[in-house]
């Protein structure tokens, strides 16, 4: 490293009160902050608290979840089997694992390796029926094969890239597949013990292990609340695709073996994170048009600065991308790897620029009301290589929790002015029933609130815990639009569409109804339809 130590650290360190603030704003409850700079670790930072009742600061051994960010991590156990002679990019997925499906014939006889770990299926990546908040998977990993033919092909194999975490799942099964091992026990062998990581872990007891970071979501007005749950990933379909905790300091050692790996493409790395060549090379463009390069790897958006970054995070859905700033101006172009994360209760934000052997790796423990933490990322960046067209990020994270919250309270407008007056026309015992996917697998209970004698109740899978309000909307149309508040307390990711939350009952006598309507899918043009089953008349 040839610059000045000093000086970088200074840039470095005097970012605190605006990282505090982007806290404040947006309502992180605790971040932990780690900078490589020429391979070397240069600045690491925690704000704010791991357990904010008790005030406990996180420290660099601190547990905190990564979600999508795991990725990259069974992106290389698959590397390494493929380097074994176990696994092949190339090979059709069903040769390995003669169960796959897909809505698609020619997924389903052509998929491969690849096509799931760089996002290019083109498969419906929506996750509404096994995730509705509350941190916990509503379909379970035996029915994950006849649940993964329900996502719809959009476009063509190969045509572009859609973000689909399933793909994951579709890339784990072939990792136990071809090891005879658990996901668990492969990340322990082929990562985390060749690494040295020893905070890295998929299989781990939340109410035991030490140091743990709890898990929040941010209120409308900034409080972080503290979540009673957290998603359980082990030995789930999800496991591969965001299953994985872990600490800043084993963050910053990944980090280093990725940059050592990177930084020798063209070539096969000849340290622990193997095949190179496939792993951060580019597989398919993301997000066009872009002038300079934005291209997917294996778990890892490559991006020529300068350039938007952060394009598959909150902040690109509270607005779009012409509305994200350019960094790396006034700065030497550089190739940056990045990726973001989400689970309940975290959001992490990893950045790697390999040319330089510079990492920037930020964890929170929080949902917050914006994406707070790629924004802390990209301020740590723009210190980090001392851009001379400064961006205010504290000025942009005011403007994205403003639009975030803003979006709550247009739903609830457009439900104020679009209910209709004097109730529905029918008997409210006329929508009671159990509505049933077309496999079977998942159902939306419809009863009577068990409080309100005006409202029903829905109950996803039949589950109590799953339940919301239901309330009439207009026609035989039923709204359960959320506030923030309720979003957060439910620990649910944000949803800004007021349609999502509209069931559509449908009679075809005229009497009781036989089928609702929901449109939870924003990539497939026709909403899903739920047909009643035989448990109807419920009290």
């Amino acid at each position: 490293m040839t610059e000045d130590v000093t000086s970088l650290q200074e840039r470095l360190d005097s970012q605190k009160s605006t990282i505090e603030a982007i806290c404040k704003t947006a309502g992180v409850a605790g971040v932990s902050i780690g900078v490589l700079h020429g391979g070397e670790i240069v600045h690491t930072k925690h704000f704010g608290f791991r357990n904010v009742a008790d005030k406990q600061q996180a420290d660099g051994d601190t547990l905190y979840g990564i979600g999508s960010c795991s990725k990259s991590y069974f992106a290389a156990v698959a590397a390494a089997l493929v380097e074994e002679g176990k696994l092949s990019w190339t090979a059709p997925t069903k040769t390995i694992v003669p169960e796959f499906n897909a809505s698609s014939q020619v997924v389903k006889d052509e998929a491969n390796m690849i096509d799931s770990a760089a996002h290019r299926l083109r498969l419906s990546g929506a996750f509404h029926l096994t995730f509705q908040g509350d941190g916990d998977h509503l379909i379970h990993t035996k029915d994950f094969w006849t649940y993964y033919t329900k996502l719809s092909s959009v476009t063509s194999l190969r045509a572009s890239w859609i973000y689909n975490s399933h793909g994951y799942s579709v890339l784990g099964a072939q990792i136990e597949r071809v090891s005879g091992r658990s996901l668990a026990q492969c990340l322990r062998d082929y990562v985390t013990k060749p690494l040295a990581l020893d905070r890295t872990v998929c299989e781990l007891d939340f109410h035991t292990t030490p140091n743990f970071a709890k898990p929040y979501a941010a209120l409308a007005d900034g409080t972080p609340y503290k979540l009673p749950c957290r998603q359980d990933f082990r030995g789930h379909f999800f496991e591969a695709a965001a299953g994985i905790y872990t600490s800043l300091n084993d963050t910053l050692k990944y980090a280093s073996a990725v940059l050592e790996a990177a930084s020798k493409l063209p070539l096969k790395a000849d340290g622990p994170i193997r095949e190179s060549d496939q792993l951060f090379t580019s597989h398919i463009p993301v997000v066009n048009p872009s002038f300079r390069e934005r291209s997917y790897a294996l778990d890892w958006i490559r991006t020529q600065l300068p350039g938007v970054v952060g394009v598959m995070g909150d902040n690109r859905r509270i607005l779009p991308i012409d509305q994200l700033p350019v960094i790396g101006r006034g700065a030497t172009p550089r190739l940056a790897l990045y990726h973001q994360g989400a689970t309940v209760g975290y959001f992490p934000s990893f950045y790697l620029f390999p040319e330089t052997k510079s990492a920037v790796m930020v964890l929170t423990n929080s949902i917050a009301n914006c994406d707070a933490a790629d924004w802390i990322a990209q301020t740590m960046i723009q210190a980090l290589f001392d851009d001379k067209d400064p961006i205010d990020w504290l000025e942009l994270t005011r403007k994205f929790t403003r639009q975030c919250l803003q979006y709550y309270d247009d739903m609830q407008d457009e439900v104020r002015q679009k209910r209709q007056a004097g109730g529905p026309k029918r008997d409210l015992d006329a929508y009671l029933g159990d509505y049933y996917d077309n496999t079977g697998i998942f159902y939306i209970r419809i009863r009577r609130h068990p409080e309100k004698e005006d409202a029903l109740q829905l109950e996803f899978q039949g589950l109590k815990k799953h339940a919301y309000q239901l309330r009439f909307f207009y026609d035989d149309t039923f709204e359960w639009t959320l506030s923030r508040d309720e979003t957060a307390k439910r620990a649910r990711y944000h949803q800004f569409d007021q349609e999502y939350f509209n069931f559509h009952f449908h009679s075809s006598d005229g009497t009781a109804m036989n089928s609702l309507t929901w449109h939870h899918d924003p990539m497939v043009t026709k909403p899903e339809t739920f047909e009643r089953g035989k448990s109807g008349g419920l009290a």
